[in-house]
Parts: C-alpha cells; structure tokens; sequence
C-alpha cells in the first residue's frame, strides 16, 4: 500500500510536469483546471511541492502583482530530467531558456493554454475525443515517428517538416458526435495579439496562403486537405483589422474557409457549437459553427 501511494504521488508529479512542458508557461489557476480541483488552493499545493523540490521555477514581478496576473511556472533542470523519455529533447533544450524568457513571450504561452482549455471545454459535448496539441506535444509526436521509421537517409524528413514554419500554437482535432457525413476534423490554431506589429501578421497571412497553395501538408498526410486555420485574435478591435485585411485579399485565397477568426471573449463566453467564427468573402462577413466547415477543409 505503500508503494502504490508512493508511485500515485509519482504519477500525479509526472502528469503535472508533462502539463507544464506541453505549454511552457502555466497559471496557478490553469493548473486548477487541468487537476479538476475545486480550490485553488489545491492546485497551488501540488505546484509548491515541486517548487520544494526544485523540479520547476516561478516568475512573479512587481508588476504581476499590481495588475492582478497570476504567477507563471515553467520547468527546471531537475524537472526536465524526470520526464525527458516522454517529451522531445530538442523541446526540453529550447526550455532551459525559459527562466530569462520575456514577459510577452511568457503572456503568449500562458494565452494559448487558455484558448487549450476553453477549446476542449466548448467543444466537448461536439467532438469526441477533442484534443489540442501544443507545439512541444507535436515536437514529440515527431520525434516517436521519426525513432520508429527513419530510414537511415540524411535526408529524411518527419512530421514537424511539414507543419507551417514557424509552427503553428497548436492543432485540434476530434471526431464529431452526431454528425454522420463527417469523421474526423482537425485545425491549426494561432492566438494573435494587439501588440504585435500589424504588418507581421500580414506577412503570416500571406505565408500561410502560399503554403496552403502549395500542398506541403498534402506531401506528408496524404488524402487531407491543409487544415484551415483558427485565428483567435486577442480583443475585437485586431479581429475586425484582420477580417478588413482578408476581404482585401480575398482573391489570392484559393480556399473559402482557409481562415477562420474570433477572439478571447467570444471563446470564453460560447457554448458548444456557437457560431463565433468568422469567414469572409468579397461581400459578407458570416459568422459560422465549426461543424459548418465543408468536409473537404477539415
């Protein structure tokens, strides 16, 4: 019995760890909801027994706290350590970076966690099996592929080769419940924000347009179409600027449902299948449901 309560304890860290190496940087209050406890309190427990134990780092300023944020946690050395058979290497070097990480780089991650959870939890009862891969959870699903099929060439390529570069925040699928004529949908995921310079999201649209058109996803996952895009801006006012550009240069898309967009309050607030996502024309701004998507673009 007491060798089971101890790997129970184990097991609860490691699920922890590979939650905060999924999505780099995590809130006490993301940690709450990925436990499922009703206090936080709780949540704050189980992150301060491995901060003991120095298996992750805290950032918390001065102006954390005078603008009410939550501190951030992310993984240290020793943490790394414990789970680096289960997550990709290169991934965990990129991390030893992350305790001199900038403040946006850190409000980023933390926004793609919650955009993660509130995805999973508006669409739970559409899809089954809903799930939302990080770019770290992609890493090492390539890694396992590519131990398990490289042919011994230098040129081999594996699954993240294919991805947009840089890749996207991450990628949900699932299988619709309900929906006969659909089996499986899937969609890249980008959380954009108002502090970035407007013109480096112009060039991304325009880089995602060319990749589209030239079928690089195709090349790898054979028989399905690039999966459109989920932008979730992060106030109306830079999605509205992003629809005002997309209707601009409707005719260089070659696909009508290539970008879908929203933003933070619309996901936070919806239900289920909500129609919050935007798809634009010459004429029309529609907004639609996921499970409006054609078949052929999921």
């Amino acid at each position: 019995s007491v060798v089971k309560n101890i790997l129970l304890l184990y097991k609860k860290q490691f699920d922890l760890l590979r939650f905060i190496y999924s999505h780099r940087f995590v809130t006490t209050k993301q940690v709450q909801k990925f436990l499922a406890k009703s206090y936080i309190q709780e949540a704050q427990q189980r992150l301060n027994t491995l901060l003991a134990k120095q298996y992750i780092g805290r950032r918390y300023s001065n102006d954390d706290k005078l603008l009410g944020r939550y501190a951030s946690y992310f993984l240290l050395p020793e943490g790394m350590e414990l789970i680096k058979g289960y997550v990709d290497t290169k991934a965990l070097r990129l991390m030893r970076k992350d305790p001199t990480a900038s403040q946006r780089f850190i409000d980023h991650n933390i926004a793609v966690g919650e955009v993660s959870a509130e995805l999973k939890r508006m669409l739970k009862g559409v899809l089954s099996e809903v799930d939302f891969h990080t770019k770290t959870d992609i890493m090492y699903q390539s890694r396992i592929e590519y131990e398990s099929n490289w042919d011994g060439s230098d040129d081999f390529e594996v699954m993240t080769d294919f991805y947009p570069k840089p890749m996207s925040d991450g990628y949900l699928q699932g299988w619709p419940i309900n929906y006969e004529h659909v089996t499986f949908v899937g969609f890249l995921v980008e959380v954009w924000h108002e502090t970035v310079p407007f013109w480096v999201y112009r060039k991304r649209i325009q880089y995602l347009i060319e990749y589209t058109d030239d079928e690089t996803w195709q090349e790898y996952f054979t028989g399905s179409e690039t999966p459109p895009l989920l932008l979730i801006c992060d106030n109306p006012t830079l999605q509205r600027r992003v629809q005002r550009y997309l209707r601009r240069i409707y005719d260089s898309m070659s696909h009508d449902y290539q970008f879908l967009v929203t933003n933070l309050q619309l996901i936070a607030k919806a239900e289920g299948n909500d129609a919050i996502w935007t798809r634009v024309d010459y004429e029309t701004i529609e907004s639609i449901r996921l499970t409006d998507v054609p078949e052929d673009y999921t």
